[in-house]
């Protein structure tokens, strides 16, 4: 399983409340900097990763 799975998985059972970088960090195997290459290079259809302030959340996007 690849790091940004285990990402997107904690994410999307934190659901509105999000993820601190902390706690991503502490769950994966991963430091900040492949953290915020593995949001930043994230792609799936419908599917982003977003950071407002200090947490991150697994939102859904529009399918047009």
């Amino acid at each position: 399983m690849e790091k940004i799975d285990i990402i997107e998985g904690l994410l999307y059972i934190a659901g509105d409340i999000g993820l601190t970088e902390e706690q991503l960090i502490m769950h994966v195997p991963i430091t900040k900097q492949q953290l915020n290459n593995e949001v930043n290079n994230y792609e799936k259809p419908h599917l982003t990763i977003s950071r407002h302030d200090q947490r991150y959340f697994l939102k859904t996007t529009s399918g047009m």
